[in-house]
């Protein structure tokens, strides 16, 4: 009977602990998944950040730029309702650091991003809806992007350049 009570005492505490740790990884509202807009050059670029904990004491995350793939995001430092974090270039001219500096303002995150050239643009995000699961969706007709013989119907997003990149490796 002692084992039993002892084995119960234990297991109650476990699960405190445990019910403490997620309260304590919820509370911080910069954490979630967020839609980001990147104005630069009079542009907006659409790109996303997403913030979480690793740990009890770390938070981390993912970004997404206007183009390219998700990145990881080491360590997003955060004080108070402030963060900072960094990301190495990818595609990006240079070899200087994206950095960001954020707050959270209302329900909204504002901030700056310093870019690989030096240049300081401004950004605002929402959080990203949460999309439910279908799990049988019923989809629309096909859309034909592509008449089989050639671009009619398509623009460039940038008439100088034509849209197109020359990349050197």
């Amino acid at each position: 009977m002692k084992n039993i009570s002892i084995l119960f005492l234990i297991l109650f505490s476990l699960l405190l602990f445990t019910a403490d740790m997620l309260t304590a990884q919820e509370a911080n509202p910069l954490e979630g998944k967020w839609d980001m807009v990147i104005t630069q050059n009079g542009k907006e670029l659409p790109s996303w950040l997403e913030i979480r904990h690793s740990g009890t004491k770390r938070f981390i995350g993912r970004f997404v730029y206007a183009f390219g793939s998700a990145r990881p995001i080491a360590e997003v430092k955060i004080m108070n309702n402030k963060f900072s974090f960094a990301i190495p270039p990818q595609w990006e001219p240079g070899n200087t650091d994206m950095e960001f500096e954020g707050e959270l303002v209302g329900t909204e995150l504002k901030g700056t991003m310093k870019y690989t050239d030096g240049k300081i643009y401004q950004w605002t995000a929402t959080k990203a809806p949460i999309l439910p699961y279908v799990n049988n969706p019923v989809w629309g007709a096909p859309m034909e992007l592509f008449n089989g013989k050639d671009l009619n119907g398509w623009h460039a997003s940038d008439e100088k350049t034509n849209g197109w990149l020359n990349l050197v490796f």
